[in-house]
């Protein structure tokens, strides 16, 4: 059994190469510690200059695409100017107050110890669906273009902490299986024994 008294661990060992746009590049570093992902970084402003064609997703932190790219994306936190949503208040230590629970994001999540330490509520400006929300508004918001899979986040899951934060890592971990899903490689059975490599042998 999986849950937030114990631990989790992600329910494939297929890899995932990230292409990570952000000013802030130590805290994408993290997910260099699950194995199978690796995690390229550039500034920003770099991301018009990248070759993006052999990355399988790409996560804007606290930046934004000028429209929401051809590859799967993840935007963390976004500035007012993206192409997805509108931001409203920052709001502490959000509480979810509703989740589609058979989405595979919310996957063995415990939503009483769900609380991200700042959140802005998403107003989507686009068709989608809001897989968490809470009282002041949409906390995650997927969409899809042309077959691709988009993921807003109102909140920051990075750095990835593992067991010292279990409850953001599960979400994180159910976030990259979501993509690599979606990818079209065969998924393994949930439970399905994992290998990890050193850093993540205490998770």
């Amino acid at each position: 059994r999986l849950d937030n008294q114990q631990f989790a661990v992600p329910v494939n060992t297929r890899s995932l190469k990230i292409l990570g746009v952000s000013p802030r590049p130590q805290a994408l570093n993290s997910l260099r510690a699950i194995a199978g992902v690796s995690v390229n970084i550039v500034a920003p402003d770099e991301y018009q200059q990248t070759d993006r064609s052999a990355f399988g997703l790409e996560i804007f932190h606290f930046s934004t695409p000028v429209t929401l790219p051809t590859n799967p994306s993840v935007l963390v936190l976004p500035p007012d100017n993206n192409p997805a949503v509108r931001l409203g208040p920052p709001v502490a230590r959000a509480a979810a107050s509703g989740w589609r629970e058979s989405h595979p994001l919310n996957r063995y999540l415990n939503f009483a110890l769900f609380r991200p330490a700042y959140a802005r509520p998403l107003i989507p400006q686009i068709t989608g669906e809001t897989i968490i929300e809470s009282p002041q508004g949409a906390l995650a918001f997927t969409t899809e273009r042309q077959g691709k899979k988009h993921l807003v986040l109102g909140f920051d899951p990075f750095p990835y902490l593992g067991r010292e934060n279990l409850p953001m890592s599960i979400f994180t971990l159910n976030f990259l299986d979501w993509f690599i899903s979606a990818s079209g490689v065969k998924d393994q059975a949930t439970g399905e024994l994992l290998v990890f490599g050193a850093a993540q042998q205490e998770l």
